[in-house]
Formats: structure tokens, sequence, C-alpha cells
């Protein structure tokens, strides 16, 4: 088969752009979160907190910063984002990871209720190590 260089260009670009729009289609919420806030209240919803672990045995005493992206905006109520002391507690870290009970500089995540309704909205939690995909839902 004698392709020209033009046209095996094209093709390599579209079976990249379909492998790319597959796997973003098929990408869903890493964590998934409930709560209830009645009006006016304010929760908490999660707390984020990375360490280096770039290094061959990584580092539990070196925080390293941690953004988050609203991806999905809710509509009864704002988010507030604060840096505050978050302590890596969460059960789904595992009892092989050997940074869980540390603690350091993160970033933590607050709902208030404006409007009555079912709020779902989703946020991303970003460091060097990653990408955490969050759902919440507060009834």
């Amino acid at each position: 088969m004698n392709l020209r260089p033009d046209w095996l260009c094209c093709v390599v670009l579209a079976c990249s752009l379909a492998v790319t729009a597959s796997t973003l289609a098929q990408e869903g919420a890493d964590h998934q979160i409930q709560r209830h806030a009645a009006m006016g209240q304010t929760v908490k919803l999660g707390g984020h907190v990375n360490y280096d672990r770039r290094r061959p045995y990584g580092r539990c005493d070196i925080v390293i910063p941690t953004t988050i992206t609203v991806v999905q905006a809710p509509s009864h109520g704002t988010l507030a984002i604060r840096g505050e002391i978050v302590k890596s507690t969460d059960p789904e870290l595992g009892r092989g990871d050997k940074c869980r009970g540390s603690s350091g500089l993160g970033r933590v995540v607050y709902y208030t209720r404006r409007s009555p309704g079912s709020d779902t909205f989703k946020y991303d939690s970003l460091s060097a190590n990653g990408v955490v995909h969050v759902e919440v839902t507060v009834n």
C-alpha cells in the first residue's frame, strides 16, 4: 500500500483523536461524595493534600501544591476553597499508603446551600502526582 505522507498524517491524527475522545467519554469520577445541607448551611466536602512521591521512596514531610478546579459549578449553592492543614485519613488510601496519618497545608472544599433542590457538581484536585476527579451530590 502506497500512502502519501500527508494522507498518512491525517489518518494518524484521526486515530489519535478517536482514541482521545473515547478515553475522555469513559472518564468518570474517582471519588463520589454525598452530603446534606440545609438552607444557608456550609458543609465541608473534603480536604486534599499531596506529598512528594517523585523520589524513589517519596517523602511524607514534603507537601506539594494542590490546585482545585471547578469543572461543573453547583446550581443551588456556592463553593469556597480554602488553604488549611489537612490530615491524610481517607480510608481509600489503604493500609499500604505510607503517608496515611501525615498532615500538611492542602486545599479544603466547602459548599454553602443558597436555594432548595438537589445539587450535583464536579471538581478536580490536581498536583504533580496527578488528577483526582470528584463528583458531589448535595441533598
